[in-house]
């Protein structure tokens, strides 16, 4: 039929349909930044409007659970969707409860509530990329303020990294979603280094793609660092990535007080798997 060749070359803004009909966008919010999470939403909608976005909101205020509804009701044509949690569950946990809910969906983009997108954000490429057999997760370049859009030089260029962080989103397949579910469902203090080192373990190639820019608001209040001072977050599971101690306590529960691990900190089990599971 024509709507199948059409399908098969493209829609009229150039992007592969089977990408878009198969992406599922998630934000993951706390409730505790609404003009942050109204925004990336309104970007999304005004630049992105095919895709479908997934919400999954942890305690979230009445007033901005009652907003999210109105706006899903006034953009019905939106492909917007919700996964509520009633308490702060961390980023992998309520991430996880996505990708539990739409286990067929093929392709993923990974986003915070303090993010947006612009004309400069280039997810269909990185996620045509992450359908290949030996791509594991791939982060998007980000600017963390509109006035720094100018100085980024966007190329269209893949570089290979051990372990990723979200950045300006991180785009998987569900063959990494696959790998996810397998890890004990517990609040860890994040989601993209665990995920990438788990990737990377099973034999695939993380990469971070420079041709995407996304503005990603880092160091707003509210997010991940509210979980972290609220509820008592896990360590991720051993045999992944290395986790050093903060030398000052920053936060309450002595789990959450330790650095992000470095693109290289890969655990010693997972630099053996990968060469032992190495794809291709």
């Amino acid at each position: 039929s024509v709507s199948n060749l059409s399908c098969l070359y493209g829609n009229d803004k150039g992007y592969p349909c089977m990408i878009v009909e198969q992406t599922r966008i998630i934000v993951a919010t706390t409730g505790d930044r609404p003009t942050l999470l109204f925004a990336c939403l309104n970007s999304l909608y005004k630049l992105m409007p095919e895709y479908k976005v997934v919400v999954v909101a942890q305690e979230t205020p009445d007033i901005v659970k009652k907003n999210l509804l109105t706006l899903q009701k006034i953009r019905k044509e939106w492909g917007l969707e919700f996964v509520w949690h009633d308490k702060k569950s961390g980023p992998h946990s309520a991430k996880v409860s996505v990708l539990e809910k739409y286990p067929d969906t093929e392709l993923w983009v990974s986003m915070d509530d303090d993010m947006e997108v612009i004309k400069e954000t280039n997810y269909k490429t990185a996620l045509e990329k992450a359908l290949e057999s030996k791509v594991g997760i791939i982060s998007c370049n980000w600017v963390r303020t509109e006035s720094l859009i100018a100085k980024r030089d966007n190329k269209d260029k893949f570089v290979s990294q051990k372990l990723i962080y979200t950045g300006g989103g991180f785009v998987f397949s569900k063959k990494i979603a696959k790998l996810v579910l397998q890890l004990p469902n517990r609040p860890y203090s994040f989601d993209d280094c665990l995920w990438a080192g788990v990737a990377y373990s099973e034999g695939y190639t993380n990469y971070r793609y420079l041709g995407s820019l996304c503005i990603h608001r880092v160091c707003s209040k509210g997010g991940r660092q509210s979980f972290l001072m609220k509820a008592e977050s896990a360590l991720p599971p051993d045999g992944y990535v290395i986790m050093t101690p903060c030398k000052k306590q920053m936060y309450p529960y002595k789990t959450a007080n330790y650095y992000m691990p470095k693109p290289n900190e890969v655990h010693p089990d997972a630099e053996a798997n990968h060469i032992r599971n190495k794809k291709g």
